[in-house]
C-alpha cells in the first residue's frame, strides 16, 4: 500500500491507497480506479470526503511522481 502523509488526516480510517492491479477485494465500499492506483473507500464514508481525498490525492500522486521520478 502506498504511504500517504498527514494531508489526508481528514479522512483516516475511511480509505486505503493500493497500486494498480492490487487484488481489491475488500468488501462493502466502493473503489476509484486510475491508471496508476486504486482508491478503497469504506461503506460509511462521507461522499464530501471520497470527492476530497479523490481530488487532492491525484494533485499529491502526480507532485510525487514529478519529483521522485522525474
Amino acid at each position: 500500500m502506498y504511504e500517504v502523509n498527514d494531508r489526508f488526516s481528514y479522512a483516516k480510517g475511511y480509505f486505503a491507497i493500493f497500486p494498480k492491479g492490487f487484488n481489491r477485494a475488500m468488501g462493502a465500499g466502493t473503489i476509484h480506479e486510475t491508471d496508476d492506483y486504486i482508491i478503497y473507500f469504506k461503506e460509511n464514508t462521507p461522499k464530501e470526503i471520497e470527492r476530497r481525498v479523490v481530488k487532492e490525492y491525484a494533485e499529491y500522486y502526480k507532485e510525487y511522481m514529478r519529483k521522485f521520478i522525474g
